[in-house]
């Protein structure tokens, strides 16, 4: 019986962080849509995710149901990890 909840638990867990990395690609795409639909102002999509971030911090921190988790971990996905790319992009434009 232990073992079997056990199991059950790590795969709702390999699930939800699967389900991170995969927000991570929409991230991408949609910051990166963002940012060219306003003329290329990276740097103001990636303050606009980061004024975000606090959000999603409260939410993981302080509520226990597990879809509010999820929903938490959504926007963790998309506002941290999905304007990184934007980074790059960023630089690459600078370059003669």
């Amino acid at each position: 019986m232990l073992l079997k909840n056990y199991t059950s638990q790590l795969v709702k867990l390999q699930l939800l962080f699967s389900i991170l990395k995969l927000v991570v690609f929409v991230g991408n795409a949609l910051w990166g849509y963002v940012s060219d639909k306003l003329n290329g102002r990276r740097a103001l999509v990636m303050i606009f995710c980061l004024a975000l971030i606090p959000i999603d911090l409260y939410l993981y921190q302080n509520y226990t149901s597990e879809y509010v988790i999820y929903a938490a971990l959504f926007l963790h996905g998309m506002f941290v990890f999905g304007p990184v790319s934007l980074i790059g992009v960023s630089i690459m434009g600078f370059a003669p």
